[in-house]
C-alpha cells in the first residue's frame, strides 16, 4: 500500500534479562521497580579503605526504576543516625549505593521510600568484622536481571587445569639423537584458573540467593568473568543442619595464554 502514515505515538519500555521460576506461572511479572530482594545482607569490611573513595562500596548497589517522589534513607545499624539521599529522574533507572560511606564501618538499613506512599523497599547491611581469609568478591546478574553482590568469606583454594596435544616426535639426528629432545613434544598448550570458594557459616534464607547465583549466565568473581562449574548442591534448612557451609567452585571464563583473536 503507497498511501500515507502518521506516527501516533512512541514507547519507550525497559528491558531486564531476568527469569521467573515455574510455580510463579506463565509471563510472570515481579511488578516491581526495586531489582534486588529485600533481607539481610552483609559486605567484607577492610578498615584500611578511605570510605571516600569507590572502593568504600564493597556492599555493593541495588538498582531501581525511580518513581515520582522516592528518596533513599540511610539508618547506622550502631548509633540509629539517619541520613536521606535525594533521588532524580522520574521512571529513570537508577544505581543506589547499599551501604553510605559514611555508615560504611557501622552498616546500615537501607529504605527506599516516596513522601506520600511511604516506604516500598527496606534492606539490612551488615560489615563482617570479623574476616580470618581474604574475602573473594562475587558479583551476578539476579533474578531481575541486575547486577547483585555477595561475598565468600571461609577458604578459598585457587586451581590451575592445563591441556594441551602430543606428537611423537621425529628424531633431528639419527642414530646418535639428541637425549635432550625426548620422542614426544606438545603444542596448543592453555589453560584454565579456577577457584573453590566457602561461604562461611549462613542460615537458611542465604537458599533464595545461592539459587539465583547458581541460575544466574553472568558471573564475576573478584571483577573477572567466570562460569559456575558446581551443577548442584543441596538446599540445607536450618531444622536438619544449624550451621550452613556451601561450597561452590567457579571456572574464570578465559584462557591463562592470551589467544584471543
Amino acid at each position: 500500500d503507497s498511501g500515507t502514515y502518521t506516527l501516533l505515538n512512541t514507547v519507550t519500555d525497559k528491558a531486564f534479562d531476568g527469569f521467573g521460576y515455574y510455580e510463579q506461572g506463565y509471563n510472570y511479572s515481579f511488578n516491581d521497580v526495586v531489582l534486588h530482594d529485600q533481607g539481610t545482607f552483609d559486605y567484607a569490611y577492610d578498615p584500611s579503605i578511605d570510605p571516600s573513595t569507590n572502593n568504600a562500596y564493597r556492599g555493593g548497589h541495588i538498582m531501581l526504576e525511580r518513581q515520582a517522589g522516592w528518596d533513599a534513607r540511610y539508618t547506622n545499624l550502631r548509633t540509629g543516625a539517619t541520613l536521606t539521599v535525594t533521588l532524580t529522574g522520574t521512571n529513570a533507572m537508577r544505581d543506589v549505593y547499599r551501604v553510605h560511606p559514611n555508615y560504611y564501618a557501622d552498616g546500615n538499613k537501607l529504605e527506599i521510600f516516596g513522601v506520600l506512599t511511604g516506604v516500598k523497599w527496606t534492606g539490612y547491611f551488615k560489615p563482617n568484622l570479623n574476616c580470618r581469609y581474604e574475602p573473594v568478591l562475587c558479583d551476578f546478574v539476579n533474578k531481575y536481571g541486575a547486577w547483585q553482590r555477595t561475598w565468600f568469606y571461609a577458604a578459598s583454594n585457587n586451581t590451575l587445569s592445563v591441556e594441551n596435544t602430543k606428537y611423537n616426535l621425529m628424531q633431528s639426528t639419527f642414530p646418535n639423537y639428541n637425549t635432550l629432545e625426548g620422542q614426544t613434544k606438545s603444542f596448543n598448550t592453555n589453560g584454565k584458573n579456577s577457584i573453590k570458594v566457602n561461604t562461611d557459616w549462613v542460615d537458611e534464607s542465604y537458599n533464595d540467593l545461592l539459587k539465583q547465583l547458581m541460575l544466574s549466565e553472568r558471573i564475576l568473581i573478584n571483577s573477572l568473568p567466570a562460569t559456575l562449574k558446581t551443577q548442584s548442591t543441596e538446599l540445607f534448612k536450618n531444622i536438619n543442619q544449624k550451621t550452613i557451609n556451601y561450597q561452590l567452585e567457579f571456572e574464570f571464563a578465559y584462557n591463562v595464554i592470551n589467544n584471543v583473536i
